[in-house]
């Protein structure tokens, strides 16, 4: 089952990025997730994926509110901060974790327009991230020059 996840996942990811559903588009998306590597390590269980899945459709609302939040209110600073990463995949780890969950979590992260992901700490344990903190005055309306 997995196998025909890993194809449909990547599949979906070509029709977001060609934004083309026709015959001909889809053909080529499936040679090209069916010659893609596969990742070799280990089993990805139904409920690993639901959990990471879950918690991705969760920032979608928080992703649009803080857009929404950036059009009004002005970020103030921007901050460097270190964030706890769900599952450690640092050098010890690295085998044991699945390469969609730490995808899956990096996009969750970089989902929210005032948060972006640089990197990892050296033991895995943590996300470097930048980060935008916004002002509590609303954005003055620029007057129109005729």
């Amino acid at each position: 089952m997995t196998p025909f996840l890993t194809i449909a996942f990547r599949l979906l990811l070509w029709c977001l990025l060609t934004a083309d559903l026709r015959p001909v588009n889809l053909a080529i998306g499936l040679i090209v997730a069916l010659l893609l590597p596969s990742h070799r390590g280990p089993g990805l269980t139904p409920r690993q994926l639901a959990v990471a899945v879950g918690r991705t459709l969760r920032v979608i609302p928080q992703g649009y509110a803080e857009a929404f939040r950036m059009m009004r209110v002005r970020h103030g600073q921007e901050r460097l901060v270190e964030t706890p990463a769900s599952e450690p995949v640092g050098r010890g780890r690295a085998r044991g974790l699945h390469g969609l969950l730490v995808f899956l979590e990096i996009f969750r992260i970089n989902f929210t327009p005032l948060t972006l992901v640089l990197g990892m700490s050296g033991d895995g344990r943590r996300y470097r991230l930048h980060r935008l903190e916004p002002n509590q005055q609303p954005v003055a309306p620029e007057p129109l020059e005729p």
